[in-house]
């Protein structure tokens, strides 16, 4: 909040209405804290005589700031607008204000509840996983892999399922690109044998070119037979 501010002195001016720009949506709700204290914050900065900045921009300032300081901030934001009024600085909060205190007060307390279960159920998923799987008691790739990706956030039986399915994916197209090869090889040598036992010995006196280089993937074998032996197509 302190960033926001300008560091300049004007006169007095009457309360003016401040406008809600839209804000971005989140995956979670503002709490009605920062929404206060965003109001707040408009309404200092017009009685000031400033401009009031977008309510979004006050929002993701203080998003990150604990409940005590956004507590300080309310506090001191409504006594410094009571003071641009001519008002009582040192008056009790009203109702919206501490409805607002109480309900972050109560989030507070849910997201540490709900962390400790978390907490306790990453240990316990760890506990069992290692237990199911003693190859992670090992120093292995596997267990480096594993603790990468639990290092991230991952829960520890993901993160194993995620590296052994990814190392089985991977052992699987090795199977297929070696029997795929294997039948390529196969192939290639019946197709030499077949070639081999229909030509007779003077067969390739009358071999053109284009007969001589079809051999380097018919028949590899005989093809290079006759390069050794220095063999020269017709024309």
């Amino acid at each position: 909040i302190d960033d926001l501010e300008k560091e300049e002195e004007v006169e007095e001016k009457p309360e003016a209405v401040v406008s809600e720009s839209p804000v971005v949506p989140e995956s979670r709700p503002v709490p009605s804290i920062d929404k206060r204290i965003a109001k707040l914050y408009q309404e200092t900065q017009i009685l000031k005589g400033g401009s009031a900045p977008e309510t979004a921009d006050i929002l993701r300032e203080i998003a990150g700031e604990s409940l005590h300081d956004k507590q300080d901030a309310l506090h001191r934001l409504l006594s410094e607008r009571r003071s641009l009024r001519g008002e009582n600085a040192t008056a009790e909060l009203d109702t919206e204000d501490k409805e607002a205190i109480i309900e972050a007060q109560v989030e507070e307390r849910l997201q540490g509840m709900q962390a400790e279960i978390q907490q306790r159920e990453f240990e316990e998923d760890l506990v069992k996983t290692v237990d199911a799987h003693p190859e992670l008691k090992t120093n292995s790739k596997l267990t480096a892999a594993v603790e990468k990706l639990v290092e991230r956030g991952m829960k520890t039986s993901e993160a194993y399922d995620l590296v052994t399915g990814s190392i089985e994916e991977v052992q699987e197209k090795q199977k297929k690109t070696e029997k795929r090869e294997a039948e390529i090889s196969k192939q290639r040598a019946l197709s030499g044998a077949v070639s081999a036992t229909n030509i007779s010995p003077n067969s390739d006196k009358g071999m053109t070119w284009e007969q001589f280089d079809e051999l380097r993937t018919s028949d590899p074998d005989r093809y290079t037979k006759l390069l050794k032996e220095n063999f020269r197509p017709s024309e």
